[in-house]
């Protein structure tokens, strides 16, 4: 009986040193692939209340720019905006905004509102969207190309001083979000336009 016991014992120690080499030798679980895929999150710039009908910056356009949030009401704007990104609005709503909200909304801080649509920043932001309180002799907009292109207004109080310095400059070329970020992102980075005012 020993020499089966012994054959019994041997056949048992080969099946398990065969299951220790085999699962050693396996591959290791495959990585998930919401970890393989997963992107670095991107950084809002500005916040877009796009027209839902002839919006003025492209669908295709808008996709390759991550950092441009689109937004579609006033109080999406509103609830959306953190603290230190631009205001875009387009043109197609700009007249039925509530301004006195939009201007609560901008008070205190240094945020750029871009206006898709006019390259006027007068007309932009005295007659079409006027949080800005601007005034100023008669103009017979009929007798002025204001489109394409974007206007852009700001301003920065300074404390020690008391006063205020205002931005306003229109931009007289086909409105691209490329086009806009490079006005608006220089202000967001504290680097406020030496004019006090340039307005076309």
């Amino acid at each position: 009986m020993q020499p089966i016991k012994r054959i019994a014992t041997l056949v048992a120690v080969v099946v398990a040193a065969s299951v220790i080499a085999a699962c050693s030798s396996a591959s290791p679980p495959a990585r998930s692939s919401a970890v393989v895929s997963a992107k670095p999150s991107v950084s809002v710039r500005a916040v877009y209340l796009e027209s839902t009908v002839a919006p003025q910056l492209g669908a295709g356009d808008l996709a390759r720019h991550p950092e441009v949030l689109v937004v579609r009401s006033q109080a999406e704007l509103e609830s959306r905006l953190a603290t230190g990104e631009a205001i875009w609005i387009d043109k197609g709503v700009a007249r039925s905004l509530d301004i006195d909200r939009l201007r609560r909304l901008t008070s205190g801080r240094v945020l750029p509102v871009a206006l898709i649509g006019y390259n006027s920043g007068l007309f932009a932001f005295r007659e079409t969207l006027p949080i800005a309180h601007i005034h100023g002799p008669y103009i017979d907009w009929n007798r002025v190309r204001l489109e394409p292109g974007f206007a852009v207004f700001s301003f920065r109080r300074f404390v020690r001083s008391g006063g205020t310095q205002f931005y306003l400059r229109g931009y007289d070329v086909t409105q691209t979000v490329d086009a806009v970020l490079a006005a608006t992102n220089p202000i967001l980075r504290g680097e406020f336009p030496s004019a006090e005012a340039s307005a076309n």
